[in-house]
């Protein structure tokens, strides 16, 4: 039987999490399965050049598959972990390259834009300085975002030039990259595309609760099945190709007075509670599936 190890956040003391229990639930139906702790996982170069990855007693490198969790507190150290992986040629759905990509919600647009993918006018700024001369070219609101922002945290939205100056302040104060980015009327909702391999597998809309502009489930959006457009599908294809992520979420936004869609991120570590509550489809199962063709 193939060896599959799913590399994930495990804390002592804390459930492991439902997008984990669901992969290793479906991937105990097709191969022997393991999970290894990313914090835990020790590199290793030996005086001899033998390269070595270990967590625990666990040999990483004696699987067949390897499906990463990489969260963004960990992402770090996971690039360290997937470039080491990547050295020795073990099957994942993504390289090292992914991880940079997929954290940095800059270099995320960038790769997309690069890719002819519509995203939102963006701009990275170092200093107050600087982004006052870049405010003068934006209409409010718009949105400020924290470079590693993730999940609907770390997101700003910013109604006037006053505000927008006050919270660029304490983000340069704490040292923390942030992005100005566009602002793309909606409905209060957001749409998104569940990629496997090369095709979307399911798709949902989350409507953000009242007073609320942020859509995400965890923070009170609601999910509800949602059918692409022809553009919409290939969109989510081509942006996730343009990360070189094989398992991902696109999300986009629909201009309510254009129709056009935007994407506003590529979530390389994307859950699957939402979007098999609210399609009904076994999205642990095909992402099991996957992994079993690609070995």
């Amino acid at each position: 039987m193939k060896r599959l190890l799913v590399l994930a956040p495990i804390t002592e003391g804390k459930k492991v999490s439902y997008t984990v229990k669901r992969i290793l639930e479906e991937g105990k139906k097709k191969f022997s399965v393991d999970t290894a702790d990313i914090s835990k996982t020790v590199l290793r170069v030996k005086g001899d050049g033998t390269p070595e990855i270990k967590c625990g007693k666990l040999d990483l490198s004696k699987y067949d598959y390897v499906i990463p969790r990489i969260d963004s507190p960990r992402a770090s150290y996971g690039y360290n972990i997937i470039s080491f992986l990547d050295s020795i040629g073990m099957k994942k759905p993504y390289s090292a390259k992914t991880v940079i990509i997929g954290h940095n919600k800059f270099m995320t647009l960038v790769a997309l834009r690069k890719a002819g993918v519509r995203v939102p006018d963006t701009v990275m700024v170092s200093s107050v300085k600087v982004a006052r001369t870049v405010l003068e070219a934006f209409k409010y609101p718009l949105l400020i975002k924290l470079v590693t922002s993730f999940g609907g945290e770390g997101v700003f939205y910013i109604s006037s030039r006053e505000s927008a100056e006050s919270v660029i302040k304490t983000l340069q104060l704490m040292n923390i990259q942030m992005i100005i980015e566009e602002f793309v009327p909606n409905a209060g909702e957001d749409i998104r595309g569940f990629v496997v391999g090369n095709r979307v597998i399911a798709s949902m809309k989350r409507v953000a609760k009242e007073g609320e502009y942020r859509a995400n489930v965890h923070l009170g959006g609601k999910a509800a099945p949602f059918e692409l457009t022809k553009e919409m599908d290939e969109i989510c294809v081509k942006a996730a190709e343009a990360t070189g992520a094989k398992i991902c979420a696109i999300d986009m936004l629909q201009d309510k007075t254009t129709g056009k869609p935007y994407v506003i991120e590529v979530n390389t570590n994307p859950g699957i509670q939402g979007i098999e509550a609210a399609t009904g489809k076994n999205i642990a199962k095909e992402i099991i599936d996957f992994a079993y063709s690609e070995c």
